[in-house]
């Protein structure tokens, strides 16, 4: 990705040519280097500090995302809550996809459209997201997913006290009269998530789940849970509206406590390969005093 075109999407309050201006005098410094060129090229790796001319200390900015495994047939990336995976209306060029081009990384191009894409995770979930480097690991990995042979383990926080273990069987499809959410639907597609419960903070009335996703429709924890009277603590579309408003300041809940925690899958030699990503909030965490208390 181009720097100035990252500072613009890191910056939006300011305009483009005012931060190619700030580039071009000096003021942005990449890995260490102050770079006078508002086309260089930074990756996933780069460290930006901008110092704005109001005597404000430099803002020193993360990577795009963290890369928890790479080989020459994939990457594995812990993806940010508010990211897209796939280019879509009003994301053609803030996606997963589209940002991973950016970079100019060899990926696979068995759909040109979303190079490297074998799989998602919707915009405000976190965690494990594999990217394929070669055609062949992306049909090794897309057969694996098909054939039910992968293993994701995600971790969320639901509204109210759920049972200790249980499995919820029920079929997933567009819902009837709203149309950009799913739903519980009559001969949909088939969908089954299984969870066990770690942890209930009575005081707040809110469980610790960990949830092995069998199958992988669209949004299917957020509906499965809703479904079950359990909705994902923070979910804007299928949560609780009161609940989320009262907890999201007092306990800075800014998106779905909803983590893909650990994704295994077999490489192409055969080997069993599991991957997990650091948690995206404390309260995900059966350690935090949330849960120990």
């Amino acid at each position: 990705m181009r720097l100035d075109t990252y500072l613009s999407q890191k910056y939006p309050e300011h305009s483009r040519s005012y931060l190619a201006k700030l580039i071009k005098s000096g003021k942005v410094k990449v890995s260490g280097k102050t770079l006078a060129k508002a086309s260089f090229e930074i990756n996933d790796k780069s460290l930006i500090e901008v110092c704005f001319p109001t005597d404000i200390p430099p803002l020193i900015t993360p990577p795009l995302w963290e890369v928890l495994a790479e080989t020459a047939d994939y990457l594995a990336i812990n993806k940010p809550a508010g990211i897209v995976v796939h280019p879509s209306a009003g994301h053609q060029s803030d996606s997963i996809a589209s940002l991973l081009g950016l970079e100019n990384r060899n990926l696979s191009q068995i759909d040109p459209s979303r190079p490297g894409i074998v799989h998602r995770l919707d915009k405000d979930t976190s965690g494990v997201l594999i990217i394929a480097k070669t055609d062949q690991f992306h049909r090794h990995l897309a057969q694996q997913i098909a054939n039910h042979q992968v293993q994701k383990i995600y971790l969320s926080v639901v509204c109210g006290q759920i049972v200790e273990q249980g499995i919820i069987d029920a079929a997933i499809g567009r819902h009837p009269t709203k149309k950009q959410k799913m739903g519980i639907v009559k001969n949909a597609k088939s969908a089954r998530t299984e969870f066990r419960r770690l942890e209930y903070q009575a005081d707040l009335d809110l469980s610790l789940v960990e949830i092995n996703l069998i199958s992988g429709r669209t949004h299917q924890i957020r509906v499965h849970f809703q479904a079950i009277g359990h909705p994902v603590l923070g979910d804007p579309t299928y949560g609780d509206s009161k609940i989320n408003q009262k907890l999201a300041d007092p306990y800075e809940i800014r998106h779905q406590l909803l983590h893909a925690f650990q994704y295994s899958f077999r490489n192409l030699d055969n080997q069993l390969i599991r991957i997990q990503a650091p948690l995206s909030h404390p309260w995900l965490d059966r350690q935090n005093s949330i849960w120990t208390c």
